[in-house]
């Protein structure tokens, strides 16, 4: 009985790693590349498997099919090159490829199926050929070294968890062909800040299987759009030149080399630090100052120095400056006023929500008059004076008062 049950075992075991040893390649024609043999399934015209041990592979011209899981867990091999003739790239035939860096998928490929490309961790850049329309479920997961994906027109649909756990993922551009987005498509790309669709946002919501198609963080989907312009892909037109301008002289630091951060709020500090520098960084007179949250070590303890002796700020009390307190647009214009020596205005109520009594008022008139105010919510004739001011708007201030005033 105990003899019966062992090879009863034995078989099931054998049976169970049959794929895998088809995997290897056993049943192919080998053929050499660096590091090991690729194996070939003359008859099908299919790359069967791989040497676990190869490092780099190049697919003879005559191959049609990538099969099944043939590269999977090569994670030695960094480059392949794929030839024209291949039309078909099976599920998972390079799942766990984690030294892979770059693909190039041939023109005749029409989908990427399922796990395909997931866990290719040092894949940087992907090309996808204009005759796909289907990218399968979990295509590229944990991919984490993607920056930026740009997804032909043609695709119609996208499945689910197919750009699942690309840490590093900073934009999509969507064209409106897709019509179908798998749940989770997006699930925690925490660096994911913008999605630049073709369509309309009806069709945006016609094509989403469910709302949880972005999870764990706040993504900006632009609709109507063909991809972003510049070198960071989360401005409008309206900030691109301000925001250049201030990351190319040192006044405002880019967060990623593709990403400035155009929608995070601006704390004290910054805002400071970014008006002295805009000013020129001038040298204080002052070597203290009372406010007993800024450390004399502070990157920004002489911005503070300065503003504070200029009266640009008294900080939030007499002896607390704040700096990690967000500032509000009224207050951003304030600064701005006072930096600029404060000169006399006739205040006006410019604004339903800025009354003429308020101390942000004379500032808010005399920045309406240098033409400074960025547009703000709805557009709606309001100027939003308690609302946080975010990178974007804040550097396009000083762009507007530095640059265009001048």
């Amino acid at each position: 009985m105990k003899k019966l049950l062992a090879s009863l075992l034995t078989l099931t075991l054998i049976l169970a790693l049959a794929p895998a040893a088809l995997a290897s390649g056993s049943s192919g024609t080998p053929y050499p590349a660096v590091g090991g043999n690729i194996y070939i399934d003359e008859a099908t015209k299919t790359v069967v498997g791989a040497d676990k041990t190869v490092t780099s592979v190049t697919i003879p011209d005559g191959v049609t099919s990538i099969g099944w899981a043939a590269f999977r867990d090569c994670a030695s091999m960094t480059d392949i090159t794929i030839p024209d003739s291949v039309t078909s790239i099976r599920d998972f035939a390079f799942k766990g490829c984690a030294g892979l860096t770059s693909i190039t998928i041939p023109d005749g490929v029409t989908s990427i199926g399922l796990s395909v490309f997931s866990d290719c961790v040092s894949l940087t850049g992907i090309t996808i050929p204009d005759g796909v329309t289907s990218i399968g479920e979990s295509a590229f997961y944990g991919c984490s070294g993607l920056t930026g994906v740009t997804i032909p027109d043609g695709v119609t649909s996208i499945g689910e968890e197919a750009f699942g756990f690309c840490d590093r993922l900073t934009f999509v551009t969507i064209p409106a062909s897709v019509t179908s987005i798998g749940n989770w498509a997006f699930e925690f790309c925490p660096s994911l800040s913008d999605v630049y669709f073709g369509g309309s946002e009806a069709q945006w919501n016609a094509a989403l299987k469910r709302d949880d198609v972005f999870t764990g963080y706040y993504v900006t989907v632009r609709f109507n759009s063909t991809g972003p312009v510049g070198r960071f892909v989360d401005l409008e037109a309206w900030s691109e030149a301000p925001v250049n301008w201030a990351v190319d002289n040192n006044f405002a630091d880019a967060m990623r080399s593709s990403v400035f951060g155009a929608r995070y709020f601006c704390p004290r500090w910054e805002v400071v630090d970014m008006l002295w520098k805009a000013m020129g960084a001038p040298e204080p007179t002052a070597t203290s100052v009372p406010f007993t949250d800024v450390d004399p070590s502070a990157p920004y303890f002489k911005a503070v120095c300065w503003a504070y002796e200029q009266e640009i700020t008294n900080g939030i009390n007499p002896t607390t400056f704040g700096p990690d307190t967000t500032v509000e647009r009224g207050d951003a214009m304030t600064f701005l006023y006072r930096a600029a020596k404060k000169p006399a205005v006739t205040v006006t109520a410019t604004f339903p929500d800025v009354p003429v009594g308020e101390y942000y008022a004379a500032p808010i008139t005399w920045a309406v008059n240098q033409k400074v105010p960025v547009a703000q919510g709805a557009n709606d004739g309001r100027f939003y004076p308690e609302d946080p001011v975010t990178r974007a708007q804040m550097v396009t201030f000083l762009y507007r008062w530095v640059v265009e005033n001048k």
